[in-house]
């Protein structure tokens, strides 16, 4: 028989071979299994009818089990051992269970595990244990459920912990920005966290990026407990905020020039003239719900769910694929690369986060704006993404790892649409005042203001 493949951290799965084996979802077959396969014991009858069936008669709840051990043993054979009064999953055939090897990786503790295998461990974590997935009318499985899936969340977070403190010691920044990005997406609320981003950032001379590091702590903080940073994480601060750095860029600024007074040609309108909003029409700063996204082959669909979630559709199956959550404010942008699978959104609080649409996994949070992000733009290769807001600035991210390129300033108002030109070599943004700012892209993706400005 196939090897079994059991992906249980995140969204449920598992595979002989090439071949799902289950077609329906959140039964109590697949529950069992996943129980069976992580507990890594032999368990009795009585216990496991009680674990799934806790509100019936025993002898009701035994053939409920009788009922379903046949079905799951006709799904994967040999790999179930069932007796006249216990049932095992047998760990004597060939299967890949991701939580096994995520906790083997580990060892005793993250801090006695080497580096090598902490980022493997961290590669094998894409998500939540069994996320998204319930039982109806199962409350003690609930329980257990919900109880390992706090355990590994802490154990991933120590992890990203664990390479976070040591690849400061080792002045990694790019390593350090890594570990804590994914940290924070988890855990917004860990303040060594954010303490050990700011660092890295100031090592990746990006002190402006580093203050607004801190603002997002305080914001944090604020709103889950009610607290301020505490002395370390504001003495970072102030070490940053009094040091004298040098320009945060390599970006150079033109002022904006006002154009000239477009030529009127009579009966007809020109063609080419860059036409603002008419007086007296602010354009609003990211009301309501953000429109859906497509990606470039029009076969998958984001849609803001709840406020703060999204929901990936399938248009090819015509089937729900993932749910994707890790956002604390309201979403206000949503955008797909035009190149690959790569989900970019954003919110209220300033963050923009990267998606693997087609895992539904989060490859990177991205941590600059200081207020809401109201407008995202790939570039044509996929390579910059472009992120604007209301803190008046366009911030360029290279996708590839989420790390920052340039800050583009010279808005005096909140930036509500950004846009690269199809062959990418300009890049438009317009903010409430109806200012349009043409930045034009240069060689090694640096950018400079290609001198325009409509003002209405």
């Amino acid at each position: 028989m196939p090897a079994l493949q059991i992906t249980l951290l995140g969204t449920p799965t598992v595979y002989i071979g090439e071949n799902p084996i289950f077609q329906e979802s959140h039964t109590k077959a697949q529950a069992l299994l996943y129980y069976l396969v992580t507990s890594g014991r032999t368990h009795y009858r009585n216990e496991l009818a009680s674990l799934f069936w806790p509100d019936v008669p025993d002898v009701q709840a035994l053939k409920n089990l009788r009922n379903i051990l046949p079905v799951l043993r006709a799904r994967i054979g040999e790999h179930l051992l069932v007796t006249r009064h216990t049932v095992t999953f047998n760990r004597y055939t060939s299967y890949r269970l991701d939580v096994e090897m995520f906790e083997s990786l580990l060892g005793v503790a993250p801090s006695q595990a080497n580096t090598d295998a902490l980022w493997e461990a961290a590669a094998l974590y894409n998500d939540d244990f069994l996320n998204g997935f319930y039982v109806r009318n199962a409350p003690l499985f609930e329980e257990w459920m919900l109880l390992k899936r706090q355990r590994l969340r802490d154990l991933f977070i120590d992890v990203l912990q664990t390479l976070a403190t040591r690849h400061l010691q080792q002045q990694d920044c790019h390593a350090v920005l890594k570990a804590t990005r994914r940290l924070l997406s988890m855990a917004p609320w860990h303040e060594n966290g954010h303490q050990q981003q700011m660092q890295a950032l100031v090592g990746l001379g990006q002190p402006s990026a580093a203050l607004a590091q801190y603002t997002i702590c305080c914001r944090i903080l604020a709103a889950e407990f009610n607290v301020a940073p505490n002395e370390e994480t504001t003495r970072i601060y102030q070490q940053i905020k009094t040091a004298s750095f040098g320009p945060a860029t390599d970006l150079s600024l033109l002022d904006a020039v006002p154009p000239a007074a477009p030529v009127s040609h009579a009966g007809q309108d020109d063609p080419t003239a860059v036409k603002p909003a008419s007086a007296g029409a602010s354009p609003a700063v990211s009301a309501g719900t953000p429109p859906p996204a497509l990606n470039a082959d029009g076969t998958l669909l984001a849609v803001p769910d709840t406020p703060s979630t999204i929901r990936l559709e399938s248009l090819a199956t015509r089937r729900h694929l993932h749910g994707l959550s890790g956002h604390t404010a309201a979403i206000t942008a949503l955008s797909f690369s035009p190149t690959d699978h790569i989900l970019a959104s954003a919110d209220a609080d300033g963050m923009v986060r990267l998606w693997d649409a087609t895992s539904g996994m989060l490859l990177a949070t991205l941590v600059g704006h200081t207020d809401a992000v109201t407008a995202l733009s790939f570039s044509p290769t996929g390579q910059i993404l472009a992120s604007a807001g209301s803190d008046q600035t366009v911030l360029l991210w290279d996708t590839s790892d989420g790390t920052p390129c340039f800050t583009l300033q010279g808005h005096m108002h909140p930036v509500v649409h950004v846009v690269f030109v199809p062959d990418g070599t300009r890049l438009v943004s317009i903010d409430t005042n109806h200012v349009v700012r043409l930045w034009h892209v240069t060689a090694h993706h640096n950018f400079s203001l290609y001198a325009l400005s409509l003002n209405a």
